[in-house]
Order: structure tokens, then sequence, then C-alpha cells
């Protein structure tokens, strides 16, 4: 069974600022961004139980080439996205305190 990634409203919020700020400040970087998104989400899609538990239920999974994050839940029939949000938010989090992001 091929599984399915579902965005919840939030993460498809937050990537669709990220594509609109990259493609602000190079042409094309906002393309480049959505080819190395759609990378760890095909390694999600055939693998979704091989990244880290982060918090509870939450699984990682990073980014290259761009400071992002893919935080999701995988499920037997689909993979839910929970967030796409960047490494310098975690970090910030984690300074004060916060360790929901470990």
């Amino acid at each position: 069974m091929i599984m399915r990634i579902r965005f919840l409203p939030e993460a498809e919020a937050e990537l669709a600022e990220a594509r609109i700020w990259y493609g602000r400040q190079r042409e094309g970087l906002d393309i480049a961004l959505m080819l190395r998104i759609e990378e760890p989400l095909q390694r999600i899609i055939e693998a979704p139980y091989n990244y880290p538990i982060v918090y509870l239920y939450l699984q990682r999974i990073l980014v290259r080439q761009f400071p992002f994050a893919i935080f999701y839940k995988a499920t037997e029939n689909e993979i839910v996205d929970f967030a796409v949000i960047t490494r310098d938010v975690i970090l910030k989090e984690l300074s004060c305190g916060n360790s929901f992001w470990l």
C-alpha cells in the first residue's frame, strides 16, 4: 500500500510562506526549495518509520540545503505532516528551555 501524505493547514501555510520568501530572494530559489522538500517526503513515503521520534509520536526528517525540518506522524494509512519549520525556530525554542523539538 502506498502511503499518502496529508499536510495540516498550518504546515501547508508554513511551506507556502517559505516558498514565497525564497522566491523573492533569488529567481528559481523557490523551485529549488520545493525540490529539496520533495526528497524527504519521498523518503518518508518509502520508509516512514526510519526517522527518529522527537516528541511523543512526532518524527522528524531534515531538509538538505535549506534550514528546514519536517515533523510528521505515520499511521497505517497515511502520513500527517504537522510542520515544515526552520531549524532556527527550533534552536530558539530550545534556548528558551522548550524541549518539544528534541
